[in-house]
């Protein structure tokens, strides 16, 4: 009776287990479509968070939403709800193993920074497989699709909207708000010598650029997309720059949304509350500044008397107060689906 029992325990654990299909190197084939799959292959990826999924499951997904989902904003958020809570680590682009420069792989499914977030969604929203996302990918992150830590679209502005523009345009100065100018100053040639310890004859250069400041967002929001590409600028007293990517999600009882990787993960919180949130940010910024500027030439003094003393061994040098940023304003960009992407002309 026992061994009966065990038996029969053990027929129901094996059937159950070959009911499944694990989509790995082993079991993923190039010609694998949705329809071919068990139900609850797909059931199953359907309700596992994006973040979760391997490079096969990627394909397999792609391909079925892409015939599923024939509307790109919907499908883009589709893609970015499911990929809500996703972990943050900053700092994941690189073209390791093509180029020895920078050390960070090409791609990473299960983490993202904020710019990494906003590539992965628009060129899986606008591919039909891993092959088409990966191709996508590169002309999203590098100029002309070449990939090179000279060629990748390090500044927003003056990189990543110029090299993209196949994709993306500007809508900042059409939502019926008035804007703010502002002026970026590039030194390429700088950037590459002290992060990459590179050579280059890239010249210095200036970017002219218009933001909404945050008085007029609530305003500006009435006329945004689900789709739409945000742009936070953030400075000092002196310069500003673009310090943080996001997608505008609209809910469809009218609700107006970011959806954006920050510390520590993916979320999706209303933008207004995110406007306000980074204006008490900025008070709490602007207090440690003040304070910087106060203990930093104090810090300085002691530092370079320790310099001075013979014998320091019980002794320290302090560490600066980090001046922190401001939050101004946001710039959006609308993406618009092309007929043919960068790679199939």
């Amino acid at each position: 009776m026992q061994k009966t029992l065990i038996f029969i325990i053990s027929l129901i654990f094996l059937m159950s287990c070959s009911t499944k299909v694990s989509l790995n190197r082993e079991t993923w084939r190039g010609n694998l479509t949705p329809d071919s799959l068990q139900n609850i292959v797909l059931e199953d990826l359907k309700s596992r968070p994006l973040y979760s999924f391997n490079e096969y499951e990627i394909d397999i997904y792609l391909k079925w939403l892409s015939q599923t989902e024939e509307n790109f904003y919907d499908r883009l958020r589709h893609l970015a709800e499911k990929n809500i809570n996703q972990p943050y680590e900053l700092y994941l682009l690189g073209e390791f193993p093509f180029e020895l420069y920078d050390s960070q792989p090409l791609y990473v499914l299960n983490k993202s920074d904020c710019v990494v977030f906003v590539e992965h969604m628009y060129a899986m929203a606008l591919s039909y497989d891993w092959t088409s996302f990966m191709k996508t990918l590169m002309h999203l992150r590098y100029k002309n699709g070449e990939i090179s830590v000279l060629t990748r679209n390090h500044y927003a502005l003056y990189d990543w909207k110029t090299n993209n523009d196949w994709l993306v345009y500007d809508i900042t100065d059409s939502l019926d708000v008035p804007t703010n100018l502002d002026t970026i100053r590039y030194d390429k040639q700088k950037f590459f010598a002290e992060r990459y310890f590179l050579e280059t004859d890239f010249p210095k250069d200036s970017l002219l650029f218009s933001y909404i400041p945050a008085e007029n967002i609530e305003q500006a929001s009435n006329f945004l997309q689900t789709g739409d590409l945000v742009y936070v600028v953030r400075g000092d007293e002196k310069n500003r720059w673009i310090g943080h990517y996001g997608l505008i999600i609209v809910d469809d009882d009218g609700l107006v949304n970011i959806l954006h990787s920050t510390p520590p993960k993916v979320i999706k919180q209303p933008l207004m509350e995110y406007v306000n949130q980074s204006l008490v940010t900025n008070e709490k910024n602007r207090k440690h500044n003040e304070l910087a500027k106060i203990e930093n030439p104090k810090i300085h003094a002691y530092n370079v008397s320790l310099d001075e003393k013979k014998f320091k061994f019980f002794c320290k040098p302090k560490s600066y107060l980090i001046p922190l940023p401001y939050f101004y304003g946001l710039k959006f960009l609308r993406p618009l689906e092309p007929e043919l992407l960068p790679w199939e002309k």
